[in-house]
């Protein structure tokens, strides 16, 4: 049981895991357990490119160890590598390997009882996972919706500025005024547009050109990983009625009682005769699990027309305008009264003057009712812009030539 045990550790742990990176930092989680143990894992990342951990390795081993330290850092974080990409090769490479090895002899298996399994699942099993790589690849090659100075122009009018998360500003490194909901991937060193995040598994930045496969991306992983799943499950299935183990008896070997074959039993010869079938089925099904989480959250991004750029601003200017208005509320309760309803005029008064003076963003007096995202058109509307980027685009020019004419 040892084995059961170390996998049922390893999947709690890996759903714990996913659980904080995708909850902790909610509003409505952030100060419970899951945001309390994001903020450690996050400090504890930190700690890996901070200066007191460059500090300690010079004290240990020395200046010229810190130099190779820093450049290791530095490609491994900041900059495109093929480190993950390799990685998923390799996972892919091993799993589909133990498959072939361990299933394969299975495919097909008494094929003529009703609990037999045919022999199309190795057809599957090909077919599947060459589909993946090849959207796997199609994800590393395809450009993300990289903003230049030659298509600048045509991208400003996929999106309007909305005046509270994006307004006309100059991307410094690249030396032009960004169109709304691009954003410049520091890891890529360019412009994107409709950025979402940048994937270290497809070496590449999630973008207005390339959204639809990462999409198609992770459901083809979350079919693989549940199919292979199921399919093992299966086949562990049908080997335990093969041997007919639940018509069995054992007798126990200090008191001589004879008793029929029990789960746990069936467990444990299950562990002991077929373990690498055991792990592999457990470890597709939880990444299935995990994979179909993060999968729905994507989906739900688009549902609603955001990005996870996006969410993280959207949550930080909500967080912003509640500490706002919480210090403004303790300062008037601070402050004396003074004049009633026309102490209120003369501050909003003098409100508007300071944005004035001092060019405020409207995003500064926004109130919480007024954040709302204006790109949201409808759950199908949404998915069309994202699956269908050019078409979305080419008929929000005719509709805008449309409206110049009546004009």
């Amino acid at each position: 049981m040892e084995m059961m045990t170390a996998l049922a550790v390893g999947g709690g742990g890996s759903l714990l895991l996913f659980a904080i990176v995708l909850c902790g930092d909610m509003e409505c989680c952030e100060r419970g357990p899951l945001g309390r143990l994001l903020n450690l894992l996050t400090s504890f990342l930190d700690f890996w490119t901070s200066e007191k951990f460059l500090k300690i390795v010079e004290k240990v081993l020395g200046r010229r160890c810190v130099d190779r330290v820093t450049a290791i850092q530095d490609y491994v974080c900041f900059q495109r590598n093929p480190i993950l990409p390799a990685m998923y090769l390799v996972l892919v490479a091993v799993g589909f390997t133990v498959f072939v090895s361990f299933a394969f002899p299975y495919l097909p298996y008494h094929a003529e009882k009703d609990w037999g399994i045919s022999f199309y699942h190795k057809i599957n099993a090909f077919l599947i996972v060459g589909g993946c790589l090849v959207v796997f690849w199609a994800n590393l090659s395809v450009d993300p919706g990289v903003i230049t100075p030659e298509n600048v122009e045509r991208e400003k009018k996929r999106f309007d500025y909305d005046g509270i998360l994006y307004h006309e500003k100059e991307c410094y490194t690249c030396k032009f005024v960004r169109p709304a909901r691009s954003k410049h991937c520091s890891i890529c060193d360019r412009c994107v547009g409709r950025f979402d995040h940048h994937c270290p598994w497809i070496n590449n930045c999630v973008g207005s050109n390339n959204n639809r496969l990462f999409l198609a991306f992770l459901a083809s992983h979350v079919f693989l990983c549940g199919y292979g799943g199921i399919l093992l499950f299966y086949i562990l299935v049908a080997i335990v009625k093969k041997e007919n183990l639940y018509n069995l008896h054992v007798q126990d070997r200090v008191t001589g009682q004879i008793s029929p074959v029990t789960h746990d039993i069936v467990l444990k010869w299950i562990l002991h005769e077929h373990a690498p079938l055991v792990g592999l089925c457990i470890s597709l099904s939880m990444i299935a699990v995990v994979l179909a989480g993060f999968t729905s959250y994507h989906l739900f991004l688009v549902y609603f027309n955001t990005t996870t750029n996006e969410t993280f601003k959207w949550k930080d200017l909500r967080r912003d305008i509640k500490r706002r208005d919480k210090r403004k509320q303790k300062e008037e309760q601070e402050k004396k009264a003074e004049g009633g309803a026309e102490a209120d005029e003369k501050e909003k008064k003098e409100t508007k003057q300071t944005i004035v003076q001092q060019k405020l963003r409207p995003r500064d007096i926004l109130q919480l009712s007024e954040v709302v995202n204006k790109y949201d058109k409808g759950g199908v509307a949404n998915f069309v812009e994202v699956l269908l980027p050019e078409y979305a685009l080419r008929r929000r020019l005719v509709q805008q030539q449309n409206k110049t004419k009546k004009e």
